[in-house]
């Protein structure tokens, strides 16, 4: 694994936040979610006209952030952009904010910078598996037929407040 972002934590094991893979797109598990659920689609549409719902839970985009080097490749991190509160203090919030803001002191802007290109690439494979579920509905002619609802829980601080990942609610 190439461009690795760990993160250390007294007390805690060392974690891996993002890298790249030289494996294929086919050893990421999502790839093989949506495969299935493709494969669901155009079996459904053997039976015009019967009911079918097809429901697909993924994590990704999650940390660790670990992409194939195509969709990390995309992304330039010179174009990265710094968010404006990336040097914020935190005075202003509660206690909590500026502790687990410490955990992440340890990064200095290239490392932010390294795992938020690694999750836009994810954002990326996501997007592009969601538009091949659609492609299929197209293709097997159920699209005009069918309500398809995406929804997600949560973003990612990626760099806002000097804070990465989740965990403490939003500003």
């Amino acid at each position: 694994m190439r461009h690795r972002v760990m993160v250390q934590q007294k007390g805690y094991k060392d974690f891996l936040l993002s890298g790249v893979s030289d494996d294929p797109l086919e050893s990421i598990p999502e790839y093989h979610l949506y495969q299935n659920g493709m494969a669901f689609l155009r079996q459904a549409a053997q039976n015009p006209g019967r009911p079918w719902a097809l429901f697909l839970s993924t994590e990704a985009p999650h940390d660790p952030y670990v992409v194939p080097a195509a969709y990390y490749e995309r992304y330039n991190l010179a174009d990265i952009p710094r968010p404006a509160s990336f040097d914020d203090p935190l005075t202003d919030r509660p206690t909590i904010y500026r502790r687990i803001q410490q955990v992440w002191r340890q990064l200095d802007w290239p490392d932010f910078a390294q795992a938020i290109a690694c999750y836009y690439a994810y954002c990326s494979l996501v997007d592009d598996l969601v538009g091949g579920l659609l492609a299929a509905l197209a293709e097997t002619g159920q699209a005009e037929n069918t309500l398809v609802v995406f929804t997600s829980d949560h973003g990612d601080y990626a760099g806002a407040h000097r804070l990465f990942l989740k965990g403490i609610p939003r500003f």
